[in-house]
């Protein structure tokens, strides 16, 4: 164009194209930031955010490539080509920085800034090519063509680009979604009841005005449509118009389509004479009226006019006036349902004149059904007519329901639906984003039988795009002081108490006002008064997002001061803050305090079975420690810790390679045998042609054989191991079936795994032998003793069955229907579940029971129906007078597996049996009173004796 042009005639069409850039940018709700040379820099979301900032972006630069190629249309004769421009456009985070104008408003630097000028330059004349990022958000409403992948400067991986052709018809969100597939109407039967009969009542003469209040993605829109898709075709007049940001300045926006629907204005620009005739048509009254409708439709009337003197609030009278006396006229034609979308949005004038059409719709028959958020307050009047129903989020009954009718299936993981509902806070919209996101990211396969499988890590779960732009643009229309309080209490977590955030922040930022506001607009819940005032975000999204919004460097600085505070305010409860005070001083990188409390709160987690938490708290322990010197005490602590954890999932591998890191930093030769003694040295033994592979841990002249069924694993007895391989020498076996042993045989049998039991001990070269005997285990070893006397020296049974609880055996047991239904349609899982709440059913074990959940289900089909099927060699009656070593049984009394009657009858039968019962404790005491259980189990092994114990005969007989 330079060559071609006079400097003067280049300058002023560039003078064109920048001013129709900011024009077109700013009606999209963006800025140009600044001009480069030919070069326009446009931003969206800076400094104020919308949840549509990429449609917006991608909607102004079509826009102005059209109105470029039209100036190179003008141009082309004089250029000898056309003029074009090229775009590229991406979506994420930047960091920006105010500064002078003459160098852009915003000083911008980030991945997201580097990948749009790469797509930039790839850009060809006339194209806007669109990161994947934009495209995920912006599909549905452009047409796009996916490009081969390129390789650009700076990027490791290449980049797929996506070309935008043109707009497609889609104009909200509820359209897209309609495009792709509805799923089913959920959770509000009652409230689209409401509205049917409303819809009824206003047939018959009588007007209704429903309010539809609820948060962004809660189900409005949705709801509304429902009530549309109702109504009979050619009985109502259904009507909608909506609002959105960028039209809050046009008055009257939102009635504008509903009232060309009225007058049946197909053409975009309708012409006096056709809206003069269609409203005399409609009726006589509304002639007076046409100067104003005309001047609504931006219409020029020859000779319909308004009155020049017509202006200021007579003139806006005037026209609430001609909007109301068109409604109620046509309405009394035919009904009219008038549904108005997203109200928070509209302008001044449509609100006055909305509130001057409701008051004269009592006896007409009109319904208008109009939504918003919270953060609108109306003032609508005390009308009879009025009706107000408030959209709340989902439970988890609806949303396990949406989780269902979004991926497809019948069947979720278990812990899928509750950590969805935690991350969504039961909203509808969030539930099904983060659905398809998940099956986007490979984080869920669907697999035969309709059934989910999770392949990712869900542990911190990545909320789309598409929830975070929701949540963004509310926070972005907070006034600055509330805006700060969200951002400082977003540090310090979900929950936080007011003193703590008055503490963090100046006084002068008015936090007691600002947390009113916050209270008010339902951003924030407060959940305790005494001893303190405690708030909670209502929604975790909304902590999540405002806290990614600040700059790591001011994030450090203010979790090192909540860490501060904490402490000195808190000195009494330390030890129950711990996790708080090691995130807080891990994030703030005060890394002696980080290691110390991640440590103590990693040991806390794992004496509350919560050991996948624990284990992260562990890992958490090792990042601070190698941040720092002389740390090395703390380092072992946590290396052994994870270990432990490893063991207790049956991880032996990992937990060997920790326990011998440990061993290599210790300097203390009593310390290093003390680690040594808990590693799992494998062995096997072949018997019968099968491998049956032990372990063999610590040091002792007493050996303890730990013998259970295959099905329960060698991971059940690691906090026995823990407590006693200082002192004894403990051996572990993994069943027939299980572990690293062989499959189990077709014709197993207890005698066979009692054979397996007896060749590890002799492999093994154990001569002091005592047997622990879990359930079926415990029926293993007196088999054992029976058949080679000498082999072992002491005897110990928990939870030991007499027989197999069959019809006619001596104590049957009803079988739990759901248990066998579960076993016919092989739901092992739901099967697991039942039976792991009936023999570990005390408080607090819920996390435990998942873990061993996890673990049953991984079990090979074979091994789990060898344990539900009877066994011949189950009944021990016989036995039980050819007992002639010690014996402790042990029992929980809450057991729900084996009922203690089975113990309390072998007590009666064994001559001087010992029993020792516990009181709270399930099918396995130890792993809910491991103290006292190890207590128990040294004095017996010991001495032979236990304190508090019963003998056999102190039990009455029957």
């Amino acid at each position: 164009m330079n060559e071609r042009l006079d400097p003067e005639e280049v300058q002023a069409i560039m003078g064109r194209v920048k001013e129709a850039a900011v024009r077109i940018v700013e009606t999209h709700g963006g800025i140009v930031n600044q001009f480069v040379g030919d070069e326009v820099v446009a931003l969206f979301g800076i400094p104020t955010a919308q949840e549509d900032d990429p449609r917006r972006a991608v909607a102004a630069a079509l826009e102005l490539h059209q109105m470029v190629a039209r100036i190179g249309v003008e141009m082309e004769d004089r250029l000898g080509q056309g003029l074009s421009l090229h775009t590229g456009i991406n979506t994420g985070l930047v960091v920006t920085q105010l500064r002078d104008d003459r160098d852009g408003r915003y000083g911008l630097t980030g991945d997201s800034v580097n990948t749009c000028a790469r797509l930039a330059a790839q850009a060809q004349p006339g194209q806007i090519l669109i990161g994947k990022d934009t495209q995920r958000l912006v599909a549905p409403y452009f047409e796009l063509e996916t490009l081969p992948p390129v390789t650009v400067k700076g990027k490791a991986e290449a980049i797929t680009p996506f070309r935008v052709l043109r707009k497609t018809a889609i104009q909200s969100r509820l359209e897209a979604s309609a495009q792709r597939g509805f799923t089913h109407f959920i959770g509000r039967e009652m409230e689209l009841s409401t509205l049917r009969k409303c819809m009824e009542q206003a047939a018959g003469g009588g007007g209704r005005f429903v309010s539809l209040v609820g948060d962004a993605g809660v189900g409005k829109s949705r709801l509304m449509h429902e009530l549309r898709e109702g109504v009979a075709d050619g009985e109502v007049t259904v009507l909608t118009g909506r609002c959105n940001p960028l039209s809050s300045g046009t008055p009257f926006f939102p009635l504008l389509e509903p009232m060309r629907g009225l007058l049946n204005l197909t053409s975009e620009t309708p012409d006096a004479e056709a809206v003069s005739s269609s409203l005399i048509g409609l009726d006589q009254a509304l002639e007076p009226y046409i100067p104003h409708v005309l001047h609504l439709l931006s219409i020029p009337g020859a000779g319909r006019a308004l009155p020049r003197n017509l202006d200021g609030e007579e003139l806006q009278r005037g026209l609430r006036l001609a909007l109301a006396a068109l409604f109620t006229l046509a309405a009394q034609r035919k009904t009219i349902l008038l549904l108005l979308e997203d109200w928070h949005w509209s302008d001044e004038a449509s609100d006055a004149a909305l509130k001057y059409l409701v008051g004269l719709i009592g006896e007409t028959p009109i319904m208008i059904v109009v939504n918003y958020r919270p953060d609108y307050q109306p003032h609508w009047g005390n009308l009879d007519y009025l009706i107000q129903l408030s959209l709340t989020a989902f439970g988890t009954a609806e949303s396990l329901r949406i989780v269902q009718q979004t991926l497809g299936v019948d069947r979720l993981p278990e812990q899928l639906p509750a950590i969805i509902q935690a991350r969504t806070g039961g909203n509808p919209f969030f539930i099904e984003e983060l659905c398809r996101s998940l099956l986007e990211r490979g984080d869920i396969e669907i697999r035969e039988m309709r059934e989910a499988v999770l392949t990712g890590d869900l542990e911190h779960l990545a909320l789309p795009e598409t929830v975070q732009a929701v949540i963004r643009s509310r926070l972005d229309r907070l006034d600055d002081p509330t805006r700060e309080v969200v951002l400082h209490a977003s540090v310090i977590g979900r929950e936080f108490s007011g003193r703590l955030l008055e503490s963090l922040m100046p006084a002068e930022k008015g936090v007691p006002a600002a947390l009113e506001r916050l209270k008010a607009l339902e951003i924030l819940r407060q959940v305790r008064v005494v001893p303190e005032p405690v708030f909670r975000f209502k929604h975790v999204v909304t902590q999540e997002v405002a806290y990614e919004t600040l700059l790591l460097k001011r994030r450090k600085q203010l979790h090192r001061k909540v860490a501060e505070l904490l402490e000195a305010q808190h000195p009494e409860r330390l030890a129950e803050i711990q996790e708080a005070l090691a995130a807080h001083f891990f994030k703030g990188e005060v890394w002696p305090k980080a290691a110390a409390y991640s440590l103590a709160a990693a040991e806390q987690a794992k004496s509350h079975y919560s050991y996948r938490a624990a284990q992260q708290l562990g890992w958490q322990t090792l990042t601070a420690v190698k941040k720092v010197e002389k740390l090395e005490g703390e380092q072992i602590r946590a290396l052994v810790l994870l270990g432990d954890l490893d063991s207790l999932l049956g991880e032996l591998e990992p937990a060997n390679s920790h326990y011998e890191q440990a061993m290599a930093l210790s300097r203390d030769a009593a310390e290093s045998v003390g680690i040594a003694n808990r590693i799992h040295h494998p062995r096997f033994v072949v018997r019968d042609g099968g491998k049956i592979v032990y372990y063999e841990h610590g040091s002792g002249p007493i050996t303890l054989i730990f013998v259970n069924p295959a099905l329960y694993g060698i991971a059940m007895f690691q906090p026995l191991v823990e407590r006693l391989c200082q002192d004894y020498r403990i051996i572990t076996i993994d069943g027939r079936g299980s572990g690293n042993s062989d499959p189990i045989p077709d014709d197993y049998s207890m005698r066979d795994h009692m054979e397996d039991v007896r060749a590890v001990i002799d492999d093994a070269g154990a001569t002091t032998v005592v047997g622990v005997g879990i359930s079926r285990g415990g029926n293993q070893i007196i088999k054992l003793a029976i058949a080679y006397p000498g082999k072992l020296e002491k005897i110990v049974t928990i939870g030991m069955p007499v027989d197999d609880r069959k019809p006619g055996s001596l104590f049957p047991q009803t079988p739990d229907p759901r248990m066998i239904k579960a076993l016919q349609e092989k739901d092992y899982e739901i099967f697991f579940q039942i039976f792991v709440r009936k023999f570990n059913p005390e408080p607090g074990l819920e996390l435990y029971n998942v873990e061993i959940v996890k673990k049953y289900v991984q079990l090979p089909e074979k091994t789990i129906l060898k344990f539900v099927a009877p066994d011949p060699e189950m009944n021990m009656v016989p036995l039980f007078q050819k007992i002639m070593i010690p014996i402790l049984l042990i029992h929980g009394l809450i057991d729900g597996n084996v009922d203690p009657i089975h113990t309390r009858y072998a007590a009666e039968q064994i001559k001087h049996a010992l029993v020792y019962e516990f009181p709270s404790a399930g099918h396995n005491p130890w792993i809910s009173a491991p103290g006292e259980f190890c207590d128990v189990l040294r004095q017996f092994v010991e001495t032979g004796e236990v304190a508090g114990a019963q003998m056999g005969d102190e039990y009455p007989p029957g």
